[in-house]
């Protein structure tokens, strides 16, 4: 999807194409290890500089505005004395006291019309600040690689954009004014108390910097307790954003109560670090509070002494404590902003780390343009692993020449979709290359490489907007024309305007509003608006049931014609018709060549196509099996062919949707099931209490034969990955069959003590 076009309200300047690169070191403290985990001081700074940099004019601009606004109410208390001094003195002036109050009403407004333009333009500049680090931060996602999304939980992402953000936000647009204009007042006002008696100005001078410094003291530690309770709060999020995403799961094995209690401890978690977090956010403000409370009655007291003594008047010292209490006031507000900084600065810290994410991909400076391919694609030599314990895939050497359509097929995990993650470059490989008309994928820029590509997924993303929209997505600059032909040749406009707002109906979140089917056709439209050079398919087709699959496989074979196409699958009813089949185990390339070839040579493609053979789906989904087929099971193998007839027409065709529970373990074993199409997932109870998945079955895969012949307990669970149609035995047909045929009886039984004694 290409990168959005960021609203502009209200003439708001354009978040730059380039902005600085925010970085900091971690600091250190007597916390040791932990405080290295911080932001600093220094760091920080240095971010709102990088921030403000493309404001700087600006920003420069009306802080004169509002250093001019400082400077008078700073010099405000003096009034007094003016007033007193020269207003009111013997014998009484009344015009020349006419001009003060003017003078000091003429300073007022001025100081009010300064601080208004401050406050308007900075709030401008603000938002604009905020919506430049927004826009960064979604940029810099797009740029990154798809290594970042699976190792980062969506949740954690979601928390830097949501929470961290708006922490930033809060201080930039709340607090960092108010630190700015008591820190001008504070020094504008410490000029006017050295001014009127330098002495007691000294001492309170002092003593204000201890005070603050004890805050400052504070500040490492409640910094870290801050970004340990943000940890948690991102951990929480991502426990929050998976469990809705596998609610269907859940229920199926009753995952709620440990899911629940899991969820309490992380609560509790939380509640530790957040309150120790708060209880030093509170200190670092209560603490230069109180200070500065003790500090203005010991500089009451000295005060007094001067002028008991001679040494100060008493306008002075009136004047002197109506500024010191201004600075008291503007001290308090700088420790109210302690809290904030300190939670802005651990959000700027999660900020940065998902700015300084480097993506693993990437284009080389000198990259060029690919051309659509002509002659062949390639993956020469490569080798690849997500991980480094363990090969993805192990020296694939393979060939596709353009404008065929081959097939990648093979048991789950074997490095089927590896293979397309390369084609795509998702990923670059350890060793080898990936080559379009022997042109390394890695010397020309991805943009090219993509715009020659389409994708249709098992599970297609439809985005929550118009199906116009979602069509439009593989062709941003496609008319409405080109939308509508492109769902023709999916076979999907006649649906679409059936539907009340036709095109303009919007599809719901992940296109929740349609069928599978429904979805699947409309992402093999935004697939081919484009006219890609290569489409590649990944399992597009195994989560629909059968009629809906061999339409769309149907539709997709009028779409072949003069395009590479590409298809990941485990069913193999696509084999006969595709130019050429690739088959991979364990990483590695094991078998290539057309379907009656490779049926020849037998192999694995041959046990493969054996499994998904011998069965019937009809129209309405219901399946049955062969007579034939039943003899590649172990237990049946060895009967005869009447018998298996007798055998096959006790099966009963079962379909289940994905995300269900086929069986449970523990529960009593009263059935043999055949997957005839979908797969499934086998798993079993740790110590733990919880599910750890054993092993994947497939169509063609069977379980549960021995409770055919014996009552026992199931010793794992199965759960359907996609939807899937099943033909199950029950142990009371197979055991009455085997009553009224004493003979196959004998050879089950025979099987049965063969199996149990190897």
């Amino acid at each position: 999807m290409k990168e959005e076009k960021a609203d502009n309200p209200q003439g708001q300047k354009k978040p730059p194409d380039t902005l600085p690169a925010i970085s900091f070191q971690p600091e250190e403290d007597e916390e040791g290890q932990e405080a290295g985990q911080r932001m600093g001081f220094t760091a920080f700074c240095r971010c709102l500089w990088h921030l403000l940099l493309p404001y700087k004019t600006r920003f420069s601009l009306v802080f004169c505005s509002l250093l001019l606004s400082m400077v008078i109410m700073a010099a405000m208390p003096l009034s007094i004395k003016i007033i007193t001094d020269y207003g009111l003195k013997s014998p009484p002036n009344f015009r020349l006291l006419m001009i003060i109050l003017a003078g000091i009403l003429s300073a007022g407004a001025i100081a009010s019309l300064t601080f208004l333009i401050w406050d308007y333009f900075y709030s401008r500049i603000g938002a604009s600040l905020i919506n430049d680090l927004r826009f960064k931060m979604y940029r810099h996602l797009q740029q990154l690689s798809m290594s970042y999304y699976g190792r980062v939980p969506a949740g954690e992402i979601s928390v830097r954009f949501l929470s961290d953000l708006s922490l930033v936000e809060n201080f930039l647009i709340l607090n960092f004014p108010f630190i700015l204009n008591s820190g001008l007042f504070l020094i504008f006002s410490m000029v006017i108390l050295f001014a009127i008696e330098w002495k007691i100005a000294i001492f309170a001078a002092i003593s204000l910097v201890v005070s603050f410094q004890c805050g400052c003291w504070i500040e490492p530690r409640a910094s870290v307790a801050t970004k340990k309770t943000k940890d948690v709060q991102a951990e929480i999020a991502s426990a929050l954003h998976e469990n809705i995403q596998a609610q269907s799961v859940i229920k199926v094995f009753r995952l709620h109560r440990l899911l629940t209690e899991r969820f309490g401890h992380m609560g509790k978690r939380f509640c530790e670090t957040s309150s120790r977090a708060n209880f030093l956010l509170y200190m670092t403000e209560l603490v230069p509070s109180h200070s500065v409370m003790l500090i203005g009655l010991l500089t009451l007291c000295t005060s007094a002494v001067f002028v008991y003594h001679g040494m100060l008047s008493i306008g002075d010292l009136v004047v002197f404590q109506l500024v010191l209490n201004e600075v008291a006031t503007n001290v308090s507000e700088l420790t109210w902003s302690i809290p904030s900084y300190v939670q802005a600065s651990v959000g700027m810290q999660r900020i940065t780390e998902l700015l300084e994410e480097r993506p693993e991909v990437l284009d080389q400076p000198d990259a060029g343009h690919l051309p659509r391919p002509t002659h062949e694609i390639a993956l020469n030599r490569v080798k690849f692993g997500y991980t480094p314990e363990r090969l993805n895939l192990n020296d694939v050497d393979l060939k596709i020449p353009v404008n065929q359509s081959v097939l990648f097929v093979g048991p789950s995990g074997c490095g089927k979709s590896t293979v397309l993650n390369m084609l795509m470059r998702f990923y670059d490989p350890a060793s080898g290359s990936v080559t379009f008309d022997g042109q390394d994928i890695r010397t020309v820029t991805q943009d090219s490489l993509r715009s020659h590509i389409s994708t249709v997924l098992q599970e297609s993303f439809l985005f929550n907007t118009s199906i116009r929209e979602n069509i439009r997505l593989g062709k941003e600059a496609a008319s409405d024309a080109e939308v509508e032909e492109a769902a023709r040749k999916a076979e999907i406009h006649d649906i679409i305007m059936g539907m009340p707002n036709a095109y303009d109906t919007l599809v719901g979140e992940r296109g929740s509003s349609l069928s599978g089917g429904q979805r699947q056709r409309i992402a093999i439209a935004r697939a081919i608006i484009s006219g890609p050079a290569v489409l590649l398919l990944d399992e597009a087709t195994s989560s629909l049931d059968q009629a809906t699959a061999d339409s769309i496989n149907t539709s997709l074979s009028k779409l072949s014609k003069g395009r590479t196409v590409i298809s990941v699958t485990h069913r193999l009813e696509m084999g006969p018709m595709v130019d050429r089949i690739f088959v991979f185990k364990g990483g590695q390339l094991l078998d290539q060549g057309s379907h009656a070839e490779l049926l020849s040579r037998g192999g694995l493609y041959s046990e493969l196509w054996a499994k998904q053979t011998g069965f019937h789906i009809e129209e309405d989904g219901s399946a049955t099996v062969k007579a034939s087929r039943l003899r590649e099971i172990p237990i049946l193998a060895t009967l005869d062919d009447s018998a298996r007839e007798a055998i096959a027409k006790l099966f009963v065709s079962e379909q289940m949707p994905k995300g269900s529970s086929v069986v449970k373990f523990g529960d009593p074993g009263d059935k043999f099931y055949i997957i005839v199409r979908g797969r499934a997932t086998v798993s079993k109870p740790g110590r733990d209490g919880v599910e750890h998945q054993v092993g994947v079955i497939e169509s063609g895969d069977y379980f549960g034969e021995i409770a055919l012949i014996k009552k026992s307990p199931r010793t794992a669970t199965v759960r359907t990955d996609t939807d899937c149609v099943l033909l199950s035995l029950s142990s009371t047909h197979f055991l009455r069959l085997l009553a009224e045929n004493p003979q196959i009886k004998a050879v089950i039984d025979d099987v049965a003590q063969k199996r149990a004694t190897s």
